[in-house]
């Protein structure tokens, strides 16, 4: 999933930004709920990554800049 650039000016932004959901087909738990006349949807142990390509922070006579690899070991919904 794309996730919106971030561009405040040429010393500050990131760019490239996305987001991966990675589901497993054997953490999924389903319940029916009869008095409500629903089903409920349980995901457990997902996981996830977030890409950066370009990032740039300027602050004074300190600059970080480069790219980001995020990974998220265990999202519970």
């Amino acid at each position: 999933m794309p996730i919106p650039d971030y561009y405040e000016d040429k010393n500050h932004y990131m760019t490239g930004n996305s987001f991966t959901l990675n589901e497993t087909h054997d953490n999924v738990y389903i319940t029916a709920d009869p008095a409500k006349n629903g089903v409920y949807f349980a995901c457990k142990k997902l996981s996830g990554k977030f890409v950066n390509t370009a990032y740039r922070y300027r602050k004074d006579l300190i600059t970080a800049e480069g790219h980001l690899e995020v990974d998220i070991n265990t999202i519970l919904v």
